[in-house]
């Protein structure tokens, strides 16, 4: 079983008349329970690095086509520069 850290509660200084905040009792945590949880972050990290290549994969290839698409438009508007207008 693995303890989760209890919530701070307020001690009073006696001295100082202060309030402050402590842990009423200090869990041991496993090395176990911190091996996992090494694991969990290394995995999260490594999903998050695979996460941002493919989207900068994917973002490229939205720039390409955005690009591609002014070349066009633009190549549109100079061809039909010289044209006279027409009704519709």
């Amino acid at each position: 079983r693995r303890l989760l850290p209890r919530p701070p509660v307020p001690v009073k200084n006696e001295s100082t008349g202060f309030q402050s905040l402590a842990v009423a009792e200090q869990p041991t945590v496993s090395k176990g329970f911190l091996a996992d949880l090494n694991q969990c972050i290394s995995l999260f990290f490594s999903t998050l690095k695979l996460t941002e290549s493919e989207f900068s994969k994917r973002l490229e290839q939205l720039r390409n086509q955005v690009e591609q698409m002014q070349r066009l438009v633009s190549w549109s508007q100079r061809r039909h520069s010289g044209d006279t207008p027409h009704a519709h």
